[in-house]
């Protein structure tokens, strides 16, 4: 399932103004920077209707794309599994067949072979081991808890040949970094707190190995002082940088096959960010990717590095456990270029609201595809593939402007300006697109309700019209010169409403005006969200198959062909249930359970070797076609809360 995902930008006049600066070639602010387009493809779903209970907050991926995921199928049965795209699922290992109890996060090179944790019953308890999977036999590289050796084993990553690092610790408190020869147990140590003449005091977490077999990894050394080092192949250690100058201290790592690394960490100050260095004939530059500053959270959770120098990078809320996923490579940002933010709370996907995202260091691989867990308010979670989608072949030029409401996880939300209105009779014009099936819009001026709206035809744009009489003979109270024009959501939780084509021509209210932005204000309730949006329909190519005229004369069945392109699966992409053609909803038809569904199929319907969408649309049992359209239009919402609109050719 493959669909562009439109999140929120900004309006006209600051749209305009960044086209400027891109123009001219300046680096904007990252708070300012026009936001991209993405699509998802779903990997794996813990929704009722597949198979998993639980999926692992940290999934991996490489180059070719396939994923490693951790999850526990419905039955209960904890399983590591791969999957490349919209193919088969390959079982790497399972507690249902497999001498372990419980498995943990994973790393995935070029070969398919994917390392991972278990937990294993022994005599006395459990033992930790790290397994290498997706050969023939899996191998166990290292066991913690059982020989007294090593008692525990932290991070670790796998590269192309088949070699780990990982930070072990020891019983006496000591610690290691270990490596291993191609597909062998881990038995190299290249660093020791407990050596003769050490340079360490103690050693950090998520040490990285890349293709060259280089290593890094953070470290305190004896003078109690902060560094990253890189250890070759050879044994040459090099300091990278250290914690006298900016930097107090350093977090997560990766490092790539040119030697480039990428951090987490704070500044002396406590300002948390995300850097890169880059080393290069002897020196190292430092890239800021992202800090606190623009992010508005210091607490940065993970990193992921690609051989671009790409960086993707998460950080929580610092209030909340709330997770979000952005990238970046540090580099000047234009208009068309990806934005900052990928996937967050707040952001829409599968028709509902995200409350927190998650990667793990494995997630970006070398063509820019990002692996992300997803989680929301009210459905189960979702491991999903990212990808920036190609402005000048997935978007129409222009824009439609609009206000987003959504309850999130609270009782409503808001949008208010204040107008003055002339003592007589005015009209109010505007356009409503629900996207979920709960929830009501109230239309009020000041405290008078003008229009309730409860949500209905789910991703159909509806268009409004209420008449605002303030005429002599009609008023009951002394005349108000100003008032809030207010619309407010209110009902479950996760309901969410696009409300775009404000006007009332008598006082110059307009959503499409560029000082749109300074005039309307918002309010939440415990866990709402508004703002504005760039609410442009995503073009689709729709095809008229047929026409037949029912009964009634005014009634119409119509057979209509979605085309899908290279880049767009109409059969995958499209929510089927939201589809309306010149205001008829799309034919229904009884099901296996009992129940009904849209009445569509799929073919080739202009041999192009791309499955289309074909659907019937006819009014409701009773009811006659409505839509007084010249051209009728076909409108409907992708599984990831964006607009969708195409005429017959």
């Amino acid at each position: 399932m493959e669909m562009a995902f439109l999140f929120q930008s900004r309006t006209r006049r600051v749209i305009f103004a960044a086209v400027f600066v891109a123009l001219l070639g300046i680096s904007e602010p990252e708070a300012l920077a026009q936001r991209a387009y993405y699509k998802f493809t779903p990997i794996a779903d813990a929704q009722p209707q597949f198979p998993y209970m639980s999926l692992t907050q940290f999934p991996c991926q490489n180059n070719d794309g396939r994923v490693g995921y951790e999850a526990t199928l419905t039955g209960g049965v904890q399983g590591m599994f791969t999957r490349q795209d919209l193919g088969g699922i390959n079982t790497i290992a399972d507690t249902g067949v497999d001498p372990y109890e419980s498995f943990g996060d994973c790393s995935i090179n070029g070969n398919n072979l994917v390392l991972f944790s278990a937990l294993q019953k022994v005599s006395d308890g459990y033992a930790q081991v790290l397994l290498l999977g997706g050969g023939n036999p899996m191998l166990t590289l290292l066991t913690a808890g059982a020989d007294g050796t090593y008692e525990s084993f932290g991070a670790y990553q796998l590269n192309q040949q088949g070699k780990a690092v990982t930070l072990a610790t020891r019983p006496d408190g000591s610690s290691v970094i270990l490596t291993n020869g191609p597909l062998t147990g881990i038995t190299k140590i290249i660093a020791d707190t407990a050596a003769k003449n050490t340079p360490y005091a103690a050693l950090f977490d998520f040490p990285s190995i890349n293709i060259h077999n280089t290593v890094a990894f953070s470290a305190m050394k004896s003078d109690m002082s902060g560094a990253i080092f890189t250890v070759a192949e050879d044994g040459t250690t090099t300091q990278l940088i250290d914690t006298t100058g900016p930097f107090a201290g350093f977090d997560d790592l990766d490092l790539n096959a040119n030697g480039s690394l990428a951090f987490d960490g704070h500044q002396w100050g406590g300002l948390g960010g995300v850097w890169r260095l880059d080393p290069s004939g002897g020196s190292t530059a430092i890239t800021k990717i992202t800090d606190g500053n623009a992010t508005g959270s210091s607490n940065f959770t993970a990193v992921s590095l690609n051989d671009s120098g790409q960086v993707a990078y998460s950080f929580s809320d610092e209030f909340t456990s709330q997770s979000t996923v952005g990238i970046g490579n540090g580099g000047r940002r234009f208009i068309l270029s990806p934005g900052p933010i990928v996937v967050g709370p707040g952001s829409m996907v599968l028709g509902n609201l995200v409350s927190s995202a998650h990667i793990g260091r494995d997630s970006l691989n070398s063509l820019g595809q990002l692996i992300v867990e997803i989680e929301f308010y009210d459905r189960q979670p979702l491991i999903a593939r990212a990808d920036v989608v190609n402005p000048w072949q997935n978007i129409v030029l222009g824009t439609v402007g609009a206000l987003a409401l959504s309850t999130g996880n609270g009782s409503g939300a808001g949008a208010h300006t204040g107008v003055s209105l002339p003592m007589n009779l005015v009209m109010l014009d505007f356009d409503v697109t629900f996207m979920t099936s709960k929830g009501e819009l109230k239309v009020l001026l000041g405290d008078r309700l003008l229009k309730s709206i409860p949500a209905s035809s789910r991703g159909m744009r509806q268009s409004f019209r209420v008449p605002i009489d303030l005429r002599e003979k009609t008023r009951r109270t002394p005349p108000i010169k100003a008032q809030d024009l207010t619309f407010q959501l209110t009902g479950a939780p996760g309901a969410v409403v696009n409300i775009s084509s404000i006007n009332i021509p008598s006082t110059h209210l307009s959503s499409m005006q560029g000082g749109a932005v300074s005039r309307w204000h918002f309010d939440v309730k415990s866990g709402g969200s508004a703002n504005f949006i760039d609410a442009t329909p995503f073009p689709v190519e729709v095809k008229l198959l047929s026409e037949k005229q029912e009964q009634s004369a005014n009634a119409k069945r119509v057979s209509l062909a979605i085309l899908s392109t290279k880049t767009f699966d109409a059969t995958k992409d499209i929510e089927r249930d939201t589809l309306h053609f010149g205001g008829l909803p799309v034919a229904e038809t009884a099901d296996a359970k009992g129940g009904n569904r849209p009445r569509c199929a799929e073919r080739d319907v202009n041999g192009d070797q791309h499955p289309d969408l074909v659907c019937e649309f006819e009014p409701p049992a009773g009811k006659a076609a409505s839509s007084s359209r010249k051209i009728s239009t076909l409108e409907g919402m992708t599984p990831y809360g964006w607009a969708i609109e195409g005429r017959p050719e």
